[in-house]
């Protein structure tokens, strides 16, 4: 997954990949924050570094916050984003436009 604002990479944004709520509550909420291009591995924390850390498939909502700057409700706290993950091959980005 890749971040961007604008067209440019939004470098250290922590992103928040939550199971839309038909999906249940077996389903983890994921977490990643952007690296330097604004490319994020979503995995789900686990308690055994054994268990799988992927996403698994279904449909979500994102949540993207920064630190120190100011990110409108549309791409968090009432966010419109949102993602089907197929596969672990999740390829797709979101350019932010604020």
């Amino acid at each position: 997954m890749r971040i961007l604002r604008k067209g440019k990479p939004l470098a250290n944004a922590s992103i928040k990949c939550a199971p839309e709520k038909f999906m249940g509550t077996d389903i983890a909420t994921s977490v990643a924050t952007t690296d330097a291009s604004g490319a994020a591995g979503l995995s789900v924390p686990t308690r055994n570094p054994e268990e799988p850390r992927g996403v698994s498939p279904g449909f979500y909502r994102l949540e993207v916050t920064k630190d120190g700057e100011s990110i409108p409700g549309k791409y968090n706290t009432e966010t419109t984003l949102r993602v089907a993950v197929l596969d672990d091959e999740c390829e797709v980005s979101f350019n932010l436009d604020y």
